[in-house]
């Protein structure tokens, strides 16, 4: 996301600093990229970053909203669905168990 969406992650960077980095709005897409293809995990909404992830063959924790994960989503044993009719109704400690 860019910096106008930065606050949504907010909450999951608070429980676990060490572990979880927000970059919304700090970095290009051709580094969102580089970043994934290294990543252990890349929990992202319904975006470009789920996607890439997906295509670069990371484990993946991808947060749904009111769009349809089966239409959206992928098929893997990396990936991870957590869905809720609003987005800002999932609580950051649900998302992190999920992560787990």
């Amino acid at each position: 996301g860019d910096s106008r969406e930065a606050f949504l992650g907010a909450g999951l960077s608070e429980i676990n600093p060490a572990r979880v980095t927000n970059l919304a709005g700090a970095i290009t897409l051709r580094e969102l990229a580089a970043l994934i293809s290294r990543a252990r995990l890349v929990l992202t909404n319904d975006s470009a970053s789920m996607h890439l992830a997906y295509e670069l063959r990371r484990p993946v924790v991808a947060l749904f909203g009111p769009t349809d994960h089966e239409k959206y989503g992928r098929e893997s044993e990396i990936w991870r669905i957590v869905q809720e009719t609003q987005l800002e109704e999932l609580s950051p400690d649900r998302v992190f168990r999920a992560c787990s």
